[in-house]
């Protein structure tokens, strides 16, 4: 008999993992690892690898990358490494591993070689009893009440569309494009260089600082009238050392990608291109009820102003007449995580997952035909 499931939503940038019946993962973490340059400089480095806040102690010594990119493990190595310290974070010793059922979240259009890799190293080399990868958009709908809409999916590196009708996500209206906070992230260090540059290479060599301005300061404008309460960019940041940063256009520009690729003359569709061509591709019966359910999702959705400029740009591109309701959730970076919990309370569930003996006896395809 299994315990309860683990739903883990393993983002490029952080890692949200728990139990099935809580309100918020137990367990979130930035998602990196850390690998000493060498142990001469720093004889107290001990480990091969840190990982997360592990690294913050020796976090000059190591060399810094993420594990996960685009959606895809870089090495196989990796993967046990992070599940390991997810587990270890959850008070799971090898025996209780064997006892818990894990939903696996993924982006739509990822390599079937991922998944198949990664339940390998689950089956046979950390002896889990069974699991079930879900879509990530459909976790997220599911998660904000609907089952009808279209859903736009914007994390750390993957921007990601899709329509979903009654539950179920129409194959013909995925789209993905490998873009997200991480990419504004980097052109923003870009912007403020041009006018900074000693204070770029002094302060950003710490994602985190960077980051925190993004997350902050950034916002999407909107051009309404000379009363808009946008038009005023100047503002300041205080850094770790007090100096006082003056921020000017950078901030509303390097979140604009999202809306203007020729900002950055990059082959991607915009937010509000993909949620348009998502939606017509799906049936032209239910393309007015889908522009009334627009769901916004991950945390590249947060920037102040997003909303309206998205209502603004899609009126551009269909109909007039045509009601568009933006809806969004508090702390949308949860809603996958939530979807996943929701799964996992059907009573139906413990039929969903690909036990071991399945995947002995059928192979790596079964994780395919099986999953959400």
């Amino acid at each position: 008999m299994t315990e309860q499931p683990i739903i883990i939503d393993l983002g490029s940038s952080e890692i949200k993992s728990g139990f099935f019946g809580q309100s918020l993962p137990s367990v979130r973490f930035q998602n990196i690892i850390g690998e000493p340059f060498s142990k001469k400089v720093s004889p107290e480095l001990t480990k091969k690898y840190y990982i997360s806040s592990e690294c913050d102690k020796y976090n000059n010594n190591l060399k810094i990358r993420y594990p996960i990119k685009r959606g895809i493990f870089c090495k196989d190595d990796d993967i046990q490494l992070i599940f390991e310290y997810i587990f270890n974070k959850m008070n799971l010793n090898t025996e209780r591993i064997k006892e818990h059922p894990l939903l696996i979240t993924e982006p739509i259009n990822n390599k079937f070689s991922n998944s198949e890799k990664i339940s390998e190293i689950l089956f046979e080399k950390m002896n889990i009893p069974s699991l079930i990868f879900a879509k990530q958009p459909l976790l997220s709908l599911i998660s904000t009440g609907y089952s009808t809409g279209v859903i736009l999916e914007s994390g750390s590196d993957i921007t990601q569309s899709c329509v979903s009708y009654e539950g179920y996500l129409i194959e013909n209206s995925f789209i993905r494009y490998d873009y997200g906070g991480k990419d504004i992230t980097n052109i923003l260090k870009v912007l403020i260089n041009k006018r900074n540059p000693n204070i770029v290479n002094k302060y950003f060599d710490d994602i985190k600082v960077l980051n925190e301005i993004k997350e902050k300061q950034c916002y999407i404008k909107i051009i309404k009238d000379d009363n808009d309460d946008y038009i005023s960019i100047d503002s300041e940041y205080i850094l770790p050392d007090g100096y006082r940063l003056n921020l000017k256009d950078e901030k509303i520009l390097a979140p604009e990608i999202l809306f203007n690729n020729k900002l950055i003359y990059a082959e991607y569709q915009t937010f509000h291109e993909m949620i348009f061509n998502s939606i017509n591709n799906a049936d032209i019966n239910i393309k007015n009820k889908l522009y009334k359910t627009v769901i916004l999702s991950g945390g590249n959705t947060q920037f102040k102003g997003i909303e309206e400029k998205l209502k603004l740009q899609l009126s551009e591109l269909i109909p007039k007449g045509v009601d568009i309701k933006i809806r969004t959730q508090i702390n949308p970076e949860l809603n996958c995580w939530k979807g996943g919990n929701i799964i996992a309370s059907l009573n139906t569930f413990n039929k969903m997952v690909v036990n071991k003996k399945e995947w002995e006896e059928i192979g790596k395809n079964i994780i395919h035909i099986k999953n959400i």
